[in-house]
């Protein structure tokens, strides 16, 4: 209960500070990655992007520095939240980073959603069939061979993530 009370007191701190912000900005890290600003707002060196539930209440939101330095609100609820780009229908793709995920939406025109990390994919494809039940989930895993250091997480956690939901996975 305390949890979801820290939770909902930092939901009101983002949605002031995400209704402060500009839309239109410069971001560095957008541009050495080479994709569009979907649905993102800016700060300083910072683009700024919001987490939502599943119906769309604002919870979160991870700043990325122009260095590629991310960090979450902190006491920001993440479990289960994503940031979308496109629209829902009866195909979406679901990933980790925002990067990826605006390459794969621009390339595509799929609908997609950021889970921000391999830990969230299995919350947040859980949330998106409790309320999409027919949705046709693929999984943008991050293949993570070359990290020996931390294993394949994301290799791993989205073949459990599909395992479990029955998706597909792709490694883009």
């Amino acid at each position: 209960l305390d949890r979801e009370r820290a939770h909902a007191d930092v939901a009101s701190k983002c949605e002031q500070i995400w209704n402060t912000l500009p839309l239109m900005g410069e971001s560095v890290y957008l541009k050495r990655k080479k994709v569009a600003a979907f649905g993102v707002k800016y700060h300083n060196d910072y683009l700024v992007i919001p987490l939502c539930d599943v119906s769309g209440k604002l919870w979160s939101l991870q700043y990325i520095h122009d260095s590629g330095f991310k960090r979450f609100m902190t006491g920001g609820k993440k479990r289960g939240c994503f940031h979308i780009i496109g629209k829902i229908n009866n195909i979406v793709i679901v990933g980790e980073g925002y990067a990826t995920l605006a390459s794969i939406h621009m390339a595509t025109n799929v609908p997609v959603i950021i889970a921000f990390d391999a830990g969230n994919l299995t919350p947040v494809i859980e949330a998106l069939t409790c309320k999409y039940p027919d949705i046709t989930i693929i999984i943008a895993a991050d293949d993570d061979r070359w990290k020996p250091e931390i294993g394949n997480t994301g290799r791993i956690k989205a073949s459990e993530a599909a395992k479990r939901y029955g998706c597909t996975v792709m490694l883009p």
